[in-house]
């Protein structure tokens, strides 16, 4: 084709629109190398811009925080183009597409899922949104179809990686692909690694009359335990354990079977996580009998089923308890630390699996405390001449609430015998920094609060403890009571006294106190979840969202007080939303929302982090709205919704009641 009659190109016909991209940076920037078009495209070897484009980026997020040179290099080749209703875009299920799409006018929807015809988002100009597949090509959407006659511009992938890289911290370099994780093909035995996914049938319930020969003729039918009703209506668990003591001690086998002491048992609902009751079955000694079975059992405590500790770990011999074991068996303190740093990746793993959020939590805080109770053991041998004996150790936070996420931190206190004299207590305190020494080796940092065994205010005797529970329960509001009432009641113990709880065993029933509870709740309500606080960042406006502070410790909060009115000891936060049904400002539809709540939100958190980790970043609770998946965007907004309307209808209850009426009774 001659040059005469060659069509025209845009720039050509409109060279209002364009700029040369400069050859120097203007700020400061290195000079990026310029492409040199080939002769026969009989295109201008400069590369050109339009500068209409390069301004309507600049004025939106996120590339409102860029210089003009690299916004223009990243446009170099880029136009725009106007598309009908209902045209598709881009359709990131069907095939492999790298590129940023920013709507300049008009209205485009987002479908997240190829099960429903729906938009999860529908956005307007000024939104940007990138289709890019996942780490190994999987094709993960999103499509985008024009709702109302739009004009965009598409932006290659790789070209707005390079202009975003490397900017501030809020997160900007990924928007053009959303954090995710990509799933495992494997997935572990055991469903969702919940015991209720491992009972087989109801175990049989004896008449309150069968002899002891009847029930053990039962027992080995089953295979297993059995259950009787006493007189009192309540179910009683036999274990064959309970029938040797009753054979040794050499009572009459043709006795009835309530003649038999049954032993304590553990009993869990069937939403537990197998991991966990792994742990707390590891965490007994052998000889003590309240673990020869557990009693499984349903929310309102109707039992559902029995499991023995070797149905439990033959269907759950996994990951978490191999590194479990790992951990508790390190030898020296290298070993230990280099164990300990594959925690983080062993819970992203349980993520990619698609495992309940619960079970998740769960098996990571069982691996911070087997952490923490080797390094303990570690230090305690390297100190033999120290008064381990009187101490107790306690561990608090996330880890007792078993809630723990790849950005966890360990929070730890101390109960100290009585008998302890200064000088032992200096250098117990020496003792206790080198555990934290040997934690932050591998990767588990110490509560940057403070809140920590070495710390003074966490190392106290047992009636030091006592008269400072005291003090926080007459003046709350002094003395940083309140903070100090919220840590204890989380409180677990990790070695020593198993028995000893920092909480119900220093302040007592709370119940007993209305005043000091109204208090506790004023200052439950007094974090409040907000979603005026990131309404920007839910549209699109860059922006970072404190899931942690904004939204899960005021439920945590909330789920805290609520178990203190109705004289719960559990401390995990499900736990707590399910005894706190009861409470008469909570009540039963608000603890079933918040259950429904807290785990959208560990799950986006998870989620989030993971993906942070995939691509070598710090996981961190601060997130950066714009990386997230328009979906999960929606979520967090109605969770925080959610839990602002508990909150308002907790303080408009609470200021028609008296303080009396906040608890309940037994």
């Amino acid at each position: 084709m001659s040059e005469k009659n060659r069509p025209k190109t845009d720039r050509e016909r409109r060279p209002w629109l364009y700029a040369r991209v400069p050859e120097r940076p203007l700020f400061g920037e290195p000079a990026q190398p310029l492409r040199i078009l080939d002769r026969d495209t009989h295109a201008d070897p400069t590369p050109y811009v339009r500068v209409d484009l390069v301004r309507f980026l600049r004025s939106h997020a996120p590339f409102d925080s860029l210089p003009p040179d690299t916004v223009a290099r990243m446009l170099v080749d880029v136009g725009d183009e106007t598309e009908p209703a209902g045209a598709v875009l881009v359709d990131g299920f069907t095939e492999p597409t790298d590129v940023v799409v920013a709507v300049i006018s008009g209205r485009v929807g987002l479908q997240e899922s190829t099960a429903t015809d729906g938009f999860s988002e529908v956005l307007g100009p000024g939104a940007v949104f990138g289709v890019s597949p996942g780490p190994g090509g999987e094709l993960r959407g999103p499509r985008a179809v024009v709702v109302e006659k739009a004009r965009i511009c598409r932006i290659p992938g790789d070209a707005a990686r390079r202009a975003l890289r490397g900017r501030s911290s809020t997160g900007i370099p990924g928007l053009a692909m959303r954090l995710s994780v990509p799933r495992r093909r494997g997935m572990l035995p055991g469903g969702t690694g919940l015991v209720g996914d491992l009972l087989v049938d109801n175990p049989p319930i004896l008449d309150a009359h069968t002899t002891i020969r009847a029930a053990a003729s039962a027992m080995a039918t089953r295979g297993g335990p059995v259950c009787y009703r006493a007189a009192n209506g309540a179910v009683r668990i036999v274990t064959d354990a309970d029938l040797r003591d009753r054979i040794a001690a050499g009572g009459a086998t043709d006795a009835p079977i309530t003649e038999i002491g049954a032993a304590p048992t553990i009993s869990v609902t069937t939403d537990f996580p197998v991991s966990d009751v792994i742990t707390r079955i590891l965490d007994h000694p052998a000889a003590d009998h309240s673990t020869d079975v557990v009693a499984v059992v349903d929310p309102d405590g109707t039992l559902r089923g029995l499991l023995t500790p070797r149905e439990l770990l033959a269907t759950r011999v996994d990951e978490v308890t191999l590194l479990r074991a790992e951990l508790a068996s390190a030898a020296t303190v290298d070993e230990l630390q280099d164990l300990t740093r594959r925690w983080p990746q062993l819970m992203a793993d349980l993520v990619r699996r698609g495992r309940a959020t619960q079970e998740i939590t769960a098996a990571g805080s069982s691996l911070l405390q087997t952490s923490l109770r080797r390094a303990i053991i570690l230090t305690e041998a390297a100190h033999p001449d120290l008064a381990w004996d009187a101490v107790t150790w306690m561990c608090l936070g996330s880890v007792s609430r078993r809630e723990v996420v790849p950005s966890s931190d360990v929070e730890s206190a101390v109960i100290l015998d009585d008998t302890v004299d200064a000088t032992m207590r200096t250098r117990l305190a020496a003792a206790f920094g080198e555990v934290d020494t040997i934690l932050a080796g591998g990767g588990i940092a110490p509560d940057d609060n403070g809140v920590r065994a070495s710390a003074p205010l966490f190392a106290r005797t047992r009636s030091e403890w006592g008269s400072a529970a005291a003090a926080w329960t007459d003046a709350p509001l002094e003395n940083r009571g309140m903070l100090f009432t919220a840590l204890l009641f989380d409180a677990r113990p990790l070695t020593g006294d198993s028995s000893v709880s920092l909480g119900p065993s220093l302040f007592g029933d709370l119940r007993t106190r209305p005043d000091t509870v109204r208090s506790l709740l004023a200052e439950s309500l007094s974090t409040r979840s907000r979603l005026r606080s990131v309404r920007d960042v839910l549209t699109r406006r860059a922006g970072v969202f404190d899931i942690k502070s904004h939204a899960l410790t005021p439920l945590i909060n909330l789920a805290r007080w609520a178990a203190i009115s109705v004289g719960a000891t559990e401390v995990d936060t499900r736990s707590r939303l399910r005894a706190a049904a009861a409470s008469p400002l909570l009540g039963e539809a608000d603890s079933a929302t918040l259950l429904e709540v807290l785990d959208v939100l560990q799950r986006v958190r998870l989620t989030y982090q993971v993906a942070l980790l995939d691509r070598g970043e710090q996981p961190t609770d601060l997130i950066t709205m714009s990386r997230l998946s328009p979906i999960d965007r929606s979520l967090i907004a109605q969770s925080v919704r959610e839990i602002a309307a508990v909150q308002r209808r907790m303080a408009g209850l609470s200021a028609l009641v008296g303080a009396g009426d906040l608890t309940t009774t037994d």
